[in-house]
């Protein structure tokens, strides 16, 4: 939750998300193991994260992504299946690195009511997972935030 998130670590960095990225929120704290001031390892589903982002808008709770080694996405999709159950869907779509390497990237969905989880083996680099933590009661509001950028940029042509 929000609050156990803030309280996580007094050593968050929290920043404005400036208008670049205003789909993500008003607000982003983060932690990066390197850079933890105490010292604490970040964890996530009981693995070393490499980094974890929470979005705030409003300072209410959006989003959470937590990024770690892809070598950790067995144990870590296990957690999240013992705390929400069996996935609601799961995708196998095959990537190829820019070094032309070909893996199936596992992609695993929970649908919780107004919230959703999605855990994928690789994200970005074959090297890192991530798992996306949302919150779409917000969502209304940041297809609104969306809107009004359209309608910004089309007025300034």
């Amino acid at each position: 939750t929000e609050a156990e998130f803030k309280q996580a670590n007094p050593g968050l960095d929290c920043s404005s998300t400036g208008e670049r990225f205003a789909t993500l929120g008003d607000r982003m704290c983060s932690v990066r193991r390197e850079n933890d001031p105490l010292g604490n390892i970040a964890t996530f589903g009981g693995q070393p994260a490499i980094y974890i982002t929470a979005h705030f808008v409003h300072d209410r709770f959006f989003m959470l992504t937590a990024n770690f080694k892809s070598d950790y996405f067995d144990n870590i999709a296990a957690a999240l299946q013992e705390k929400y159950g069996p996935p609601t869907s799961k995708e196998t779509p095959a990537i190829t690195t820019r070094a032309g390497l070909r893996a199936i990237n596992t992609q695993l969905f929970w649908s919780l009511g107004r919230d959703t989880v999605v855990a994928q083996r690789y994200s970005g680099t074959i090297a890192e997972g991530t798992v996306t933590y949302r919150d779409s009661s917000v969502r209304d509001e940041m297809r609104s935030r969306d809107r009004e950028q359209i309608k910004a940029g089309a007025k300034s042509l």
